[in-house]
């Protein structure tokens, strides 16, 4: 047990300590990055009382860990905050006011079912749910306008619903969502990074909401570019092309005409 009287534990403090399976920090009022990273018995933490920030690290590597006491409180999820914590399931729930979550956050947390993305959150960050392989609902709101770069790559999500003020599309965003089978791109969309959807060969109808526009699709490597213009119709036809235009370095960038 943590003594009562300690209000501090410095980072690393239980780094890789394999026979902790409980630990109650109620009373404890600063914590450091990585305090229980690797601790792959962990299974139940009770959280500082007001705590704000599950700091960096985290829980990364506590493969076991499955409840969690005292997150209502909490508004910021750091940088690899829960990463490869391949117990969290359906149970878990990112608190409602949570308005930042850190790049790969929950990266590799393999039993994770489904997510509510808080309204207070504007931004995916890169790698959040990347290799969230059972992750098939992500329920997303309007206010986040940008999904980063590699953000849901091989996931198990299914169907999605893009947020009406989404702004751009991260490359590698959806790479190898074998699952996903519609998408709607919002009108709002203007940039789509390289291999947003590579690899999604289950994709199969690709609606994108502004027919008034054409997609300059360009290539980086070696200067090479092409024009795409969305029809109101073919939808299979516009899944193929994110799929196969999707390749490396060929970014999409609205052109209004």
């Amino acid at each position: 047990e943590v003594p009562d009287s300690v209000t501090t534990i410095g980072g690393h403090a239980f780094y890789g300590c394999a026979a902790l399976v409980s630990i109650d920090i109620s009373n404890v009022t600063s914590i450091d990055s990585s305090i229980f990273r690797n601790c792959a018995s962990l299974k139940s933490v009770t959280l500082p009382n007001g705590i704000t920030t599950i700091v960096n690290s985290m829980f990364n590597g506590c493969t076991s860990l499955t409840t969690i006491e005292n997150l209502d409180s909490v508004t910021t999820i750091g940088d690899y905050a829960f990463k490869g914590c391949t117990s969290l399931n359906e149970g878990f729930e990112i608190p409602k006011g949570v308005t930042e979550i850190g790049d790969s956050a929950f990266e590799g947390c393999t039993s994770l079912t489904s997510i509510v993305i808080p309204e207070g959150v504007t931004t995916i960050e890169r790698s959040v749910f990347e290799d969230c392989t059972a992750l098939e609902t992500v329920i997303l709101h309007d206010n986040i306008t940008l999904i980063d770069t590699v953000a849901f790559m091989n996931t198990g999500v299914k169907n999605i619903t893009l947020p009406a003020n989404l702004e751009k599309i991260g490359k590698r965003a959806f790479e190898e969502c074998t699952k996903l089978e519609t998408i709607t791109i919002p009108a709002s969309v203007e940039k789509i990074g390289a291999r947003a959807f590579y690899g999604c060969d289950s994709l199969n109808v690709a609606i994108f909401e502004d027919q008034d526009s054409t997609w300059n699709i360009h290539d980086n490597s070696y200067w090479t570019e092409e024009d795409f213009t969305p029809s109101d119709t073919d939808y299979a036809g516009a899944a193929q092309v994110l799929i196969s235009e999707n390749e490396y370095n060929r970014d999409w960038t609205k052109q209004t005409n």
